[in-house]
């Protein structure tokens, strides 16, 4: 019994700690999408990523691949991990929460809100307007072609509302959405 509950406290510290958040200023994308993840590798996103967007530190920047997995969205989320979030749209849903998420109606294509629905739109706590919260990243954004990518799942992005730089991360999402 005293083994057992041993070896249960281990795993509950070190669950835990993996969903702590931590201090530094690294600038994180955390990516939770098996076909980006099969069709294109971290290096690649990096440099393209840090060579279109120059406010970026390539120092202090990172993009991390994760397995399409709500509990684990949810615990990198919990602990306040990820400047920009880019999900399969299958998780969308269980990740959007007008309260801990910027809204992205600023850099949000033109007409594109009246072609959307939930879980990309839901309706500001404050205000109970309708707001953007994610955006999708299609086959037509310029990332994805520099990439040479055909997506045949749709991913989406979103930025939450606990990251240092808000300016940087929405910076970003809107160059991964461009259209040119």
């Amino acid at each position: 019994m005293n083994k057992q509950f041993f070896v249960l406290s281990t795993i509950c510290i070190i669950f835990l700690l993996s969903a702590c958040g931590n201090d530094d200023d690294n600038f994180n994308v955390l990516f939770f999408t098996e076909e980006l993840s099969t069709l294109t590798n971290v290096k690649e996103m990096e440099e393209l990523i840090t060579d279109s967007v120059p406010a970026i530190d390539e120092e202090k920047f990172s993009v991390i691949f994760h397995v399409a997995s709500p509990e684990k969205l949810m615990v990198e989320i919990g602990g306040h991990q990820g400047d920009l979030i880019v999900v399969d749209e299958r998780l969308l849903a269980s990740a959007i929460n007008p309260n801990g998420l910027y809204p992205l109606d600023n850099i949000a294509p033109l007409g594109i809100k009246e072609t959307m629905s939930e879980p990309h739109i839901q309706k500001d706590p404050d205000t109970e307007e309708s707001r953007i919260y994610a955006l999708p990243i299609t086959n037509e954004a310029k990332v994805v072609r520099e990439l040479g990518l055909d997506l045949e799942v749709e991913i989406a992005g979103f930025v939450p509302v606990y990251v240092d730089d808000e300016a940087l991360s929405i910076d970003l999402m809107e160059y991964l959405t461009r259209q040119e």
